[in-house]
């Protein structure tokens, strides 16, 4: 099992249902994707709710697929953490702790 270490936890107002260890932007209406967004859910959120969003620290984050630790992490379309791959560097969320193997595996991320 890992633990999180949030270092800074705002709280952010969100106008969609989030699921904790999930990625948000900043508008708190989508998760990031190809774009840079503010950080991790720390709890199951719900719209219209303010949501309390790890900005700095270690988070745990739901994969999107296979990744090794040390990579840089951006957010899929589902707010997943995704290997960087071709996409530019602002778009990096954080970086891996952990080794993911699959989707939907809960690992660590070191925000950015």
């Amino acid at each position: 099992m890992f633990t999180e270490l949030p270092g800074i936890i705002v709280n952010h107002k969100v106008t969609s249902a989030f699921n904790k260890g999930t990625f948000v932007n900043f508008a708190g209406d989508a998760p990031p994707n190809n774009v840079k967004g503010l950080g991790v859910v720390n709890a199951d959120s719900s719209s219209t709710e303010t949501a309390p969003v790890v900005i700095a620290g270690i988070a745990l984050i739901t994969t999107g697929g296979s990744f090794a630790i040390g990579d840089p992490l951006i957010s899929d379309m589902l707010g997943r953490a995704v290997a960087q791959g071709a996409v530019d560097s602002k778009h990096i969320m954080g970086f891996a702790l952990d080794q993911s193997t699959a989707t939907n595996q809960t690992i660590r991320i070191l925000l950015r």
